[in-house]
């Protein structure tokens, strides 16, 4: 019988995934992934980004194996390399393609799919989600705010990961940035000990909830691990950052929550960074200090602890207006 090598881009940005309606051939009208052909002395790699700057006049980065998916038509054998992509330049201009869309994980069932991609249609949906905890120096995730933000992630539907820098490092009472860089160092390197021992492709989003310098570490260990590689939406919930932070903000699809009375930000710098990315203000609390208290508001206290928990569900939910 026959074989045929094809390789294919499952192309994902911001939770959604693109597919294609082919035009042409015995298969006109089915669903797939785009990709094509592996030619004599390509690999699927290469394939693939010629395919894609062929049929959609874009150029992508090829990241991990998705899956390899052996399937036997009537006339031939193919063998289907399925891999994660993300899209470097070019608008995904259809040259060949009857149609195209972006589609959820919850709605990739709503398209006739061809025979071949199914299996891959299955395994992509199997994927779960995963909220990873950054805790501050002293604030660690028993405290309230990582506590209940935790405890929300968990009720929609996300594995919840914790992480602990170490007793030397909860337990230091410098706060001076100078003092606090060579602690967010060893709380990034073992942050990534933690991270690393995680099996990335058993999930599709990945949830960074984060305190205080837990927010800095979190934006740097998510670009060293890149997980969009393997087609993971990285999403970041920053709770109080300090000023680090703010110089990555620009990199990262997130949401902060701060106040104006924080002694490790200033609030010159809290609104400045609400002014440069006002799409990723959560809340900007007035005169509320590094917890996003004020002293002496118990019961104040306690509801901003209730309206930071309720941003990280609209957050979650895509349902986020910003308060400031």
């Amino acid at each position: 019988m026959k074989r045929i090598e094809v390789a294919a881009a499952v192309i994902c940005h911001k939770g959604k995934i693109f597919v294609t309606q082919r035009g042409y051939g015995e298969f006109k009208d089915g669903w797939e992934f785009p990709g094509g052909k592996i030619e004599p002395g390509e690999s699927p790699e290469q394939a693939l980004i010629r395919e894609i700057r062929e049929e959609l006049d874009t150029e992508v980065e090829v990241g991990e194996l998705a899956d390899t998916v052996e399937y036997e038509y009537p006339q031939f054998h193919l063998t289907l390399y399925c891999y994660y992509c993300r899209v470097i330049s070019g608008n995904l201009e259809l040259k060949e393609h009857e149609a195209a869309r972006w589609l959820s994980v919850d709605e990739l069932d709503s398209v006739d799919w061809l025979p071949a991609d199914v299996d891959l249609i299955h395994r992509l949906k199997a994927r779960k989600k995963l909220a990873v905890l950054f805790p501050g120096v002293g604030y660690t995730c028993a405290r309230p705010l990582l506590y209940y933000t935790a405890s929300e992630a968990s009720e929609h539907g996300y594995e919840v990961m914790r992480l602990d820098y170490g007793e030397d490092i909860h337990s230091f009472r410098g706060r001076t940035p100078e003092e606090l860089v060579p602690v967010a160092e060893t709380a990034e390197k073992r942050a990534l000990e933690q991270l690393k021992t995680i099996d990335f492709s058993q999930y599709r989003e990945i949830l960074m909830i984060s305190k205080s310098i837990g927010t800095a570490v979190a934006c740097r260990t998510g670009k060293i691990l890149n997980p969009e590689r393997w087609g993971i939406r990285l999403r970041h919930f920053l709770m109080t950052p300090i000023p680090a932070t703010v110089r990555e903000m620009g990199d990262i699809e997130g949401c902060f929550v701060a106040g104006t009375a924080d002694p490790y930000i200033s609030r010159e710098l809290v609104l400045e960074a609400a002014a440069s990315y006002p799409e990723q203000v959560g809340a900007i609390f007035k005169d509320c200090n590094h917890s996003l208290e004020k002293p002496g508001d118990t019961e104040g206290n306690l509801n901003r602890v209730l309206q930071t928990v309720k941003l990280l569900s609209d957050f979650i939910d895509e349902k986020l207006q910003q308060q400031c």
